[in-house]
């Protein structure tokens, strides 16, 4: 009898593990939203995962740590987050207010609809694509009627974690189109050049921050150059699609 009663008082509760395994599962998510940084807070989290056991004990008292022994496990769980937030930099990542980086671009095809009506009137409906890879996140939208086809891409250079470039590839994303380009600079964004390469065809491209626009309006074979009033609905999309972009 006297051992069932010793057992019951050492046997420990369940709620701490129920309360931990959700706690866990949101840190991880944080980890992959700081894309390569996720690899310093898995290590962050086998540590705690490591110290978490060791301070249980697994119910036996032998196993339990002391006062100094935590007070250890607690700094060396500092002295890690604190060596590591320098190199991640979390307050210049895309969710963090302030950062000035986005983190997603807005769908192209909402963002144009209005426009498209009046400069691709008899389209048949938006072409929308796109791909993503860990350099790059890129959508793209299309109208096409028999005389006029309208394309707007968003090029996305995600925020890096650790030693980030994604402003500086997204500026150098737009000087390697801008550089060919014989272009009249335009006060939309960060920076932003129209390019009319003859009557029937016009690209605007703007920067804002680590997001790249391109705006292409094309006149098909056999269709009648573009019109002033064309150039500037497509200079007013320019100019939406960069203020749709949203940053931290």
């Amino acid at each position: 009898m006297t051992e069932g009663k010793t057992e019951a008082r050492t046997r420990r509760p369940l709620w701490p593990h129920a309360v931990a395994l959700p706690v866990l599962a949101v840190v991880v998510w944080w980890a992959f939203r700081w894309q390569l940084s996720a690899l310093q807070w898995l290590g962050l989290l086998l540590i705690v995962v490591v110290l978490w056991h060791a301070v249980q004990g697994r119910g036996r008292k032998r196993g339990r740590m002391g006062p100094a022994a935590r007070s250890v496990a607690v700094g060396a769980v500092g002295t890690a987050v604190l060596a590591t937030l320098p190199l991640d930099q979390p307050w210049r990542a895309p969710w963090f207010p302030g950062s000035g980086l986005a983190g997603s671009v807005p769908d192209p095809c909402a963002v144009a609809a209005a426009r498209a009506e009046v400069l691709v009137p008899d389209a048949a409906g938006p072409d929308s694509g796109g791909y993503r890879d860990i350099a790059t996140d890129q959508r793209t939208c299309g109208w096409q009627d028999e005389r006029r086809l309208l394309y707007v891409t968003y090029r996305l250079f995600p925020w890096q974690g650790t030693n980030d470039t994604s402003v500086t590839s997204a500026e150098r994303a737009f000087a390697e189109r801008r550089e060919h380009a014989e272009a009249d600079s335009l006060p939309i964004g960060d920076e932003a050049y129209r390019e009319a390469a003859d009557a029937t065809r016009t690209t605007i491209q703007a920067r804002r921050a680590n997001v790249v626009v391109d705006i292409k309006f094309y006149a098909l074979d056999g269709a009648a150059p573009l019109t002033e009033a064309e150039d500037r609905d497509l200079r007013r999309l320019a100019e939406e699609a960069a203020a749709a972009v949203s940053t931290g």
